[in-house]
């Protein structure tokens, strides 16, 4: 069976967990399983690099999910991603490890799915009216240069 591989925190209560077989069915996937791969926040390095090691190495993983590991995981497993799309390199992080070709693709996909939501609603001006992204490689680096707020769980 082919897998995809979701890493995050707790992946076993994520929406994505229920909704990965309508997505797959729907994408026309086949027969691929969604398969949670829990870390702690911020871990050791060497288990980003593990995880991604074990998704690159495997012939029937496509790739992965990724969720609040976003620039960790990136920061600790960039040597190892043979193709790192604009979006994850200008904003030093990953959603989404693709394999194509026995490549493993680093994408950043929230600046498009932002992007998207943005123009979709009337907020943002279409590219060929001067909106986001003429001046989305500037604000990524504004963005990738300030001091990281460490994540807090919510008490509530």
């Amino acid at each position: 069976m082919e897998t995809v591989s979701f890493v995050g925190v707790t992946t076993s209560q994520s929406a994505s967990m229920r909704m990965f077989p309508a997505w797959a069915e729907e994408l026309g996937l086949g027969d691929v399983q969604l398969v949670g791969k829990d870390l702690p926040i911020h871990a050791e390095r060497h288990r980003y690099r593990e995880a991604v090691q074990e998704i690159k190495g495997d012939e029937h993983n496509r790739g992965a999910l990724i969720t609040t590991h976003k620039i960790d995981l990136f920061e600790a497993c960039r040597d190892l991603f043979d193709r790192i799309d604009e979006s994850a390199r200008l904003t030093g992080e990953t959603s989404c490890l693709s394999k194509r070709d026995g490549l493993l693709c680093a994408r950043a996909t929230d600046p498009v799915a932002a992007g998207k939501a943005l123009r979709d609603s009337g907020e943002l001006h279409s590219p060929a009216r001067g909106g986001m992204p003429e001046r989305f490689p500037a604000k990524c680096e504004a963005v990738r240069r300030r001091k990281r707020v460490p994540y807090q769980e919510s008490r509530t």
